[in-house]
């Protein structure tokens, strides 16, 4: 949440005043975890010739149902072609122990997998590849399967972060962290991305204009950036901010607490920005005090690009402080 010197000004009227009638991150990871699989695995005797992943190995993010941190983390395995050269099984070890997905991994670690046949011990079996260093092999003609694990530095350049079972949990708790460590990265190096577009960006007879948004992933300085006519560009602004998330911000991990887009007003009085709207349904759309504050703080930071005023009032259903509703 964004905390700011406007949100604090915000929330000291509201015991005062009531007003109302208004207007590669895995490669590190492997390195240290080798002593632990190899503890509770056993060795795999293998054939080099006949145990290779072939290159028809696909990956398909649609396929699965997917959130959008979960969507970021496939996208990205996929677009970085991890798996162009064939993996080698000589490089893991056989995991003895039955994992079950629910019960002994996060649920990142089987969200999504690429899919491709592996000829082991002259049997051609089915093949999930995991991000999680490990690769489960499929008879269908027997509902057990078999699951190998990396433990070598030459096959973790394919896979996101380390495979983490009860045991390496107990004794590398971080290790279970990496994968948000990662999704963080990720984030960054989208928004980076999305800056560097828009910056190169103009559009004839429109102001470009910041849009404070939540976004949990990022710092509390990050925005969005649209145009708006240059006629009325206030009112424009706020508009634009309560018509909500594009899918394009949504992707970047932007958040909205919007609860109302109808009836704007805006108008401005002595240096004042008078700012109301209405929300057709408040006892469905808003759920606490605080979604007040965040909106009425992020259409403020939007409302203070422009020095037509000094001071601007929001007010929700001809109420100022509409917060104060949830005391009453």
């Amino acid at each position: 949440m964004r905390i700011s010197f406007r949100k604090i000004a915000l929330v000291i009227p509201i015991i005062i005043l009531l007003i109302t009638g208004c207007n590669n991150l895995a490669n590190s990871e492997v390195r240290s975890q080798k002593s632990e699989v190899r503890s509770q695995k056993s060795e795999v005797t293998v054939n080099q010739e006949s145990n290779n992943i072939k290159n028809n190995t696909t990956l398909n993010c649609d396929d699965f149902e997917l959130s959008s941190d979960e969507q970021i983390l496939c996208e990205h395995w996929k677009n970085f072609n991890y798996f162009d050269n064939s993996i080698n099984l000589e490089k893991f070890l056989k995991y003895d122990s039955t994992i079950n997905n629910i019960r002994d991994l996060s649920p990142r670690d089987f969200a999504f997998s690429a899919s491709t046949k592996i000829t082991y011990k002259n049997k051609v079996y089915e093949a999930n590849i995991y991000p999680n260093l490990r690769i489960e092999l499929i008879d269908k003609n027997n509902t057990d399967s078999l699951n190998f694990i990396c433990t070598s530095d030459s096959c973790a350049s394919y896979f996101l972060w380390p495979f983490i079972d009860e045991g390496i949990a107990d004794q590398k708790p971080h290790l279970a962290n990496v994968p948000n460590t990662l999704l963080k990265k990720l984030y960054a190096k989208n928004y980076e991305n999305y800056l560097n577009k828009m910056s190169k960006q103009s559009v004839k007879g429109k102001l470009a204009v910041k849009f404070y948004f939540e976004n949990p992933n990022l710092d509390d300085s990050s925005y969005v950036i649209r145009y708006v006519d240059k006629a009325s560009p206030l009112k424009n602004s706020i508009q634009e901010y309560l018509n909500s998330l594009t899918p394009e911000e949504k992707k970047l991990g932007f958040e909205t607490s919007n609860f109302g887009n109808g009836s704007l007003q805006v108008k401005i009085e002595d240096k004042v920005a008078l700012i109301s709207f209405t929300a057709d349904d408040l006892t469905r759309d808003l759920k606490s005090p605080q979604q007040v504050i965040d909106v009425t703080n992020s259409i403020a930071m939007t409302a203070e690009q422009f020095d037509t005023f000094n001071e601007e009032k929001i007010c929700v259903n001809d109420t100022y402080n509409y917060q104060m509703a949830f005391f009453r």
